[in-house]
C-alpha cells in the first residue's frame, strides 16, 4: 500500500477523473475544481478558518495561516479528483507563506520561528525524497509535506515533527480504511494528500 506520485496523472488517468486530460496543467486542474466545486470549496475555508480563529490564533499571522488554509483545500480537491498535488500550489506557495510569515515575525520579533520554518521546509522536502522509495510516498507528498511543515515549525520543532507524523498516521489509516473497504489492494497507490493535511490541520489547531 502505497501513496500516489502525485506530481502526475493516476493511474486511472486524469481524463477518467473529470474534464482535463493526463497532460493538463496544474493551474487548469485548480480552475477545474474551482469551477466545478466553488461553493463547498469555500465552505471548507470558512470552517477551516474559523477552527483557528476559535482557537485565537494572533493577528499577525492571519495571512499566512488563511493562505494555507485556502491552497490545501484546493490541494486536497485536486487530489481527491485528478490524484494530482500540483507544483504551482505546493513548491509555488513555499515561498508566499515565508513571506507572509515576515509579518508576525516583525511585528512579534520572532525572526527565530521565521527562520526555523523556512528551514523545516526545505529539510522536510528533501528528507521526504530521499526517504519516499522506502516510505512509499510520492514527490507532490514531499513538497506538500515540505509548505506543511512551514507554519507548524513557526510554533516549534515538536509541533513540526508531531504536526507530519499525525499526517503519515492520518494517510496510514486512511489507506487501511480503503483496503477494509475493498477499494485498493495492499500494493495499490492512494492519494495522500488529504489525510497527510488533515493530521497537519489538527495539531496546529491543537498548537495555536
Amino acid at each position: 500500500m502505497t501513496a500516489i506520485d502525485d506530481t502526475g496523472p493516476s493511474a486511472t488517468g486524469a481524463t477518467a477523473a473529470g474534464d482535463t486530460g493526463p497532460a493538463a496543467t496544474g493551474t487548469e486542474l485548480v480552475v477545474a475544481v474551482w469551477r466545478r466545486r466553488w461553493l463547498w470549496l469555500l465552505v471548507a475555508v470558512m470552517g477551516l478558518v474559523a477552527g483557528l480563529a476559535l482557537r485565537g490564533v494572533p493577528a499577525a499571522l492571519w495571512p499566512s495561516l488563511a493562505y494555507a488554509v485556502v491552497v490545501c483545500v484546493t490541494l486536497a480537491a485536486v487530489d481527491l479528483r485528478y490524484h494530482r498535488l500540483p507544483d504551482v500550489l505546493t513548491l509555488g506557495s513555499c515561498p508566499v507563506v515565508a513571506a507572509l510569515l515576515l509579518i508576525p515575525a516583525v511585528a512579534d520579533s520572532r525572526f527565530s520561528a521565521w527562520t526555523r520554518a523556512c528551514v523545516a521546509c526545505l529539510a522536510v522536502v528533501l528528507a521526504l525524497f530521499v526517504l519516499g522509495r522506502v516510505l512509499g510516498y510520492g514527490a507532490g507528498d514531499a513538497k506538500l509535506a515540505g509548505l506543511l511543515a512551514m507554519p507548524l515549525a513557526w510554533h516549534s520543532w515538536a509541533a513540526c515533527l508531531a504536526g507530519l507524523w499525525a499526517g503519515f498516521l492520518a494517510t496510514s489509516l486512511f489507506g487501511g480504511l480503503l483496503m477494509a473497504m475493498g477499494r485498493i489492494r495492499r500494493r495499490d497507490k492512494f492519494a495522500a494528500g488529504p489525510p497527510l493535511m488533515v493530521g497537519a490541520y489538527v495539531v496546529l489547531v491543537l498548537m495555536s
